[in-house]
């Protein structure tokens, strides 16, 4: 391990647990004041002995003269985060540090129901200046607007949730929770988004009884898409990887 960068760090009170920062340093700084030169996204612990899961795409590209670490907001130490596993068909991996990861928030392993309220963890507003990382944790709360199972070629034969709110650039990896009285409870993790389209005004324009001109007003937005918990449990399970145990 060896110490967090310096952060510009307004963590708030959320009321549920921050996932794991992911990012690259110089190697060269392990075992120092750690020298950033990307940050990637996020990860969170599905179990008590280091593993965390995440985005593939969030760590699918390392390059020579990098270290793959992560830290917590909790925490002054990064870990050095060696990839246990990748799985291209869910688009999730599993990372492996060497510490005791706390406990989480319980999966929920059914499908919600469209219309459950949901929150995403997740940091936006990231730079890197001076090879130290700023850094600024955001919540969003939505619903879950529908539950397609195939999204932008990636099939899994199980539903993902498309929630009412974008994944921000660097939420990749960032937990999914659904608020239930007993507490927080896990239920997903952002991926992407995706693009949807509606025409909310059409103007025709007829002559000599033939249309002459069309004008379609079309609104576009997008919207974020998670994997569910069931889907990477699924992921481990290929995998021999045990989580939530």
């Amino acid at each position: 391990m060896t110490r967090s960068p310096h952060m510009r760090l307004i963590p708030g009170n959320t009321g549920f647990s921050a996932p794991f920062v992911v990012h690259t340093i110089d190697p060269s700084s392990w075992g120092g004041e750690a020298k950033v030169k990307r940050f990637l996204g996020c990860a969170f612990p599905c179990a008590s002995t280091g593993v965390l899961a995440t985005c593939n795409h969030v760590i699918n590209e390392i390059f020579e003269d990098e270290m793959l670490v992560v830290w917590h907001l909790t925490e002054t130490v990064c870990y050095k985060a060696n990839i246990l596993a990748q799985h291209n068909k869910f688009d999730i991996a599993f990372l492996k540090i060497e510490a005791k990861t706390p406990l989480w928030a319980f999966p929920i392993l059914d499908e919600l129901p469209l219309g459950t309220i949901v929150d995403s963890y997740g940091y936006y507003d990231t730079c890197i200046e001076n090879q130290i990382l700023e850094i600024i944790p955001q919540m969003f709360t939505g619903t879950i607007t529908a539950t397609p199972t195939k999204n932008f070629g990636l099939q899994t034969g199980l539903p993902f949730y498309q929630i009412s709110f974008p994944a921000l650039p660097g939420f990749s990896g960032s937990p999914l929770y659904a608020d239930y009285e007993k507490g927080s409870a896990l239920c997903g993790m952002i991926f992407e988004n995706r693009s949807s389209k509606i025409v909310v005004r059409t103007i025709e324009e007829y002559k000599d009884g033939k249309t002459h001109f069309i004008e379609k007003s079309v609104r576009e937005w997008e919207s974020g898409v998670a994997h569910t918990t069931k889907t990477i449990n699924s992921a481990a399970e290929d995998f021999g990887i045990k989580i939530w145990q």
